[in-house]
C-alpha cells in the first residue's frame, strides 16, 4: 500500500470528485502533484477546501493559541486558501512540515494566528519572508519532515490567542515523549475518515502517545516506512481520533510542568483513523539544534547576541557633551576632594545576573 502526507488539498471534490475518491485511500502527495496543484488547479479549478481532525471537537483558539494556519497567499478567501497547519515557536518564526512547501516559495505563503474560525471578521494575514526546508528532507519517504517560516512582520505576543508554544529543550530524547503520553493535536483538517467534511471552525483531539522513543514498531507500518528515531507514532484507537488531510504541519503538543510542549508536527499516514495505520509525526527531540541554528530565541536560556548598530556621529558628541558637564557639575566629596562618584562592586553578592 502507497501512503499520501496528511495534508495538502488542493483538488476540490465538486469538480474532480473521482480523483479526490481514488486519491483519498493513499497518504503520500508527491513533489509533483503538490506543484501542478498550486499552479494549474489553483486558477483552472475551485480552490482546495480545508480537511480536519477526525472524531475531534471544536475548540477555541486560546485552547492552542499557538496554533497557525497556513494559506495561499494567492487565494483570497481564507477557507478556500488554507492547505496547513503551523506552530508558532517564537515572535518571527512557524515551524511546520516540509512536504507542505513542495512547490512553494516565500511569495506563495501567508499565515494566519489567532483565529478560531477561517475567514472571520478582524483576521490579517502576515507573509513569510523566508523558507527554510530541512536540507535531508525527502519527499518519498518523509524522513527530516520540518520546515521553518519567518514572518515578514513579528507577531505580538501579549494576548490569550496568539502565543508561541515551549520546545522540548529539557526532555531526553530517548525517553520523552513515553509510550502512552496524552497529547492534542489540533488543526482545520477533514472530520471525515470515509469521506469528505471540511471545518471552518479549528479542531482538536486528545491522542495517545503509542511508541516509546526508538520502538520500531507503529500500527502495521512496514519497518522499512517509519523510522522511530525522527517520527513519533500517536492516534486514539479507540474512539478513532486522528489526524486528517489538512492538519499537516500543525502541532501535537503534550503538557510538561503545567505547560505545554511541542512533541511532534502532523506528517503522514495510510487513511485517517485506521486503528492499524496511526498518525506518523516528526519527532521534534530530534531537531533541537536544527532549529536553535535558525531560531536562537525560541530557546528561553538562550544568550542571543545580536547586531549592534554603528553609533551615529551626533550620539557620540552628546556623549562626550555629557561627560564634560558631569566633570565640571558635579560636588567634590571625601577627604581628597575627588568627584562623587561611587565605585559599583564587580561582583555584588546580590546581584541577578549570572
Amino acid at each position: 500500500m502507497s501512503k499520501r502526507p496528511i495534508s495538502v488539498r488542493n483538488i476540490r471534490a465538486p469538480r474532480l470528485g473521482r480523483v479526490h475518491r481514488a486519491l483519498k485511500r493513499l497518504r503520500v502527495c508527491l513533489a509533483g502533484i503538490a506543484l501542478y496543484s498550486t499552479t494549474f488547479l489553483a486558477a483552472a479549478a475551485p480552490p482546495s477546501t480545508p480537511e480536519p481532525i477526525i472524531n475531534g471537537q471544536p475548540v477555541d483558539i486560546s485552547e492552542v493559541p499557538w496554533q497557525v494556519a497556513l494559506l495561499n497567499a494567492h487565494i483570497v478567501d481564507d477557507f478556500d486558501a488554507h492547505f496547513c497547519g503551523g506552530s508558532i515557536i517564537s515572535d518571527r518564526w512557524i515551524l511546520t512540515a516540509a512536504h507542505c512547501l513542495i512547490g512553494k516559495n516565500a511569495a506563495d505563503v501567508d499565515v494566519l494566528a489567532g483565529i478560531t474560525t477561517l475567514g472571520q471578521a478582524g483576521s490579517a494575514r502576515i507573509s513569510v519572508q523566508q523558507m527554510v526546508n530541512h536540507p535531508s528532507f525527502n519527499a518519498a519517504t518523509f524522513e527530516n519532515d520540518i520546515a521553518l517560516l519567518r514572518l515578514s512582520t513579528p507577531l505580538t505576543l501579549s494576548n490569550a490567542n496568539t502565543q508561541m508554544i515551549a520546545l522540548p529543550y529539557d526532555q531526553v530524547a530517548s525517553t520523552w515523549p513515553a509510550a502512552s503520553t496524552s497529547a492534542v493535536v489540533s488543526g482545520w483538517g477533514n472530520t471525515a475518515p470515509a469521506g469528505i467534511s471540511y471545518p471552518t471552525e479549528l479542531m482538536a483531539a486528545v491522542v495517545e502517545v503509542l511508541a516509546d522513543p526508538g520502538d520500531p514498531s507503529c500500527g502495521s507500518y512496514p519497518g522499512a516506512e517509519f523510522f522511530p528515531a525522527l517520527m513519533l507514532c500517536a492516534a486514539e484507537l479507540t474512539l478513532a481520533k486522528d489526524s486528517c488531510q489538512g492538519d499537516s504541519g500543525g502541532p501535537l503538543a503534550v503538557e510538561v510542568d503545567n505547560s505545554w510542549t511541542l512533541a511532534g508536527i502532523v506528517s503522514w499516514g495510510y487513511d485517517c483513523a485506521d486503528p492499524a495505520f496511526p498518525g506518523v509525526y516528526t519527532r521534534i527531540t530530534q531537531y533541537i539544534s536544527w532549529i536553535e541554528d535558525h531560531v536562537p530565541d525560541a530557546n528561553p536560556d538562550a544568550i542571543v547576541y545580536y547586531d549592534i548598530p554603528a553609533t551615529p556621529l551626533w550620539s557620540l558628541i552628546l556623549a562626550v557633551l555629557a561627560i564634560l558637564w558631569g566633570a565640571t557639575h558635579l560636588s567634590p566629596s571625601g577627604p581628597s576632594g575627588a568627584a562623587g562618584i561611587k565605585r559599583l562592586d564587580p561582583d555584588p553578592p546580590h546581584s541577578s545576573s549570572r
